[in-house]
């Protein structure tokens, strides 16, 4: 279930070093950062914020992806370059607290955000998260060659077709560009699946997981094996909710999400 009514605040932008960056910042209380994935953006959240009340909720635009955070701001493609841009954001808004939520490939950067800025995050939310191996998305769409067409900008006429019928075949929406496919594509291609297992080793925040068993892209044994990877915290696993758990199950994922940021902030 989710709330009767999805929230969709303005966005706005702060400026990083190279560009600007889109964000929005809605509520009150304790921060939650709002990661989502690729392709994806800030309205990937819009059933899951009305489900977390007492909270201040900041959704980030990551580059490349649309309008409100252009490909220059950070073009950077691997896992460093993307959380590094992750955390110049939060810098420039003046985050020094919070909980961090990831979405599908976003659920990877935030670890590594979790990793490295472990006196600032008090607690790890994995939604429909990518794991420490390809998942079944990836070993159906071969990024690392498809990438090195893309790469090749004679080639588009080849590969933009190539790339919306990809998409469309994992149920992506059909209004993503071909740059941010395109974009999503090279991204995926340079995911270093030793580093997200390696930070996922060191860790302490209690870690929420919550996936589906019908998802398309992550197949169940990928969240899985994030229970026993990661810190303790709430486990929802649902048969039903495909890749988008955070709208399908709002109500009741906001629900835990709420009672587990009242709960210590680090393990042992």
């Amino acid at each position: 279930m989710h709330p009767e009514h999805p929230s969709d605040p303005p966005v706005q932008q702060v400026q990083l070093a190279n560009g600007p960056l889109g964000y929005t910042d809605e509520g009150h209380g304790p921060t939650v950062l709002l990661v989502h994935g690729y392709p994806g953006g800030l309205r990937d959240w819009r059933w899951l914020a009305p489900a977390l009340p007492g909270h201040r909720l900041v959704r980030i635009q990551l580059p490349g992806l649309n309008d409100s955070t252009p490909l220059a701001t950070n073009p950077g493609t691997s896992i460093p370059a993307r959380v590094e841009c992750i955390e110049e954001a939060i810098d420039a808004l003046g985050l020094t607290s919070y909980a961090v939520a990831g979405h599908s490939m976003g659920g990877g950067l935030v670890q590594v955000l979790a990793e490295r800025r472990a006196e600032q995050v008090t607690h790890l939310l994995l939604v429909s998260s990518i794991g420490h191996r390809p998942h079944k998305g990836i070993r159906a769409y071969p990024a690392g060659f498809i990438a090195k067409l893309v790469g090749n900008r004679c080639l588009d006429a080849l590969t933009n077709p190539m790339g919306r019928m990809a998409f469309r075949a994992f149920g992506f929406p059909s209004y993503w560009s071909d740059e941010a496919r395109r974009h999503t594509t090279l991204c995926a291609a340079d995911l270093d699946w030793s580093l997200l297992k390696n930070a996922a080793s060191h860790i302490r925040c209690p870690t929420l997981i919550a996936f589906a068993e019908d998802d398309p892209l992550v197949e169940p044994a990928i969240g899985e094996e994030l229970i026993e990877a990661l810190p303790d915290g709430p486990r929802l696993r649902w048969p039903d909710g495909g890749h988008n758990v955070q709208k399908a199950h709002a109500t009741e994922l906001g629900a835990t999400i709420c009672a587990f940021l009242n709960t210590r902030s680090r393990t042992p």
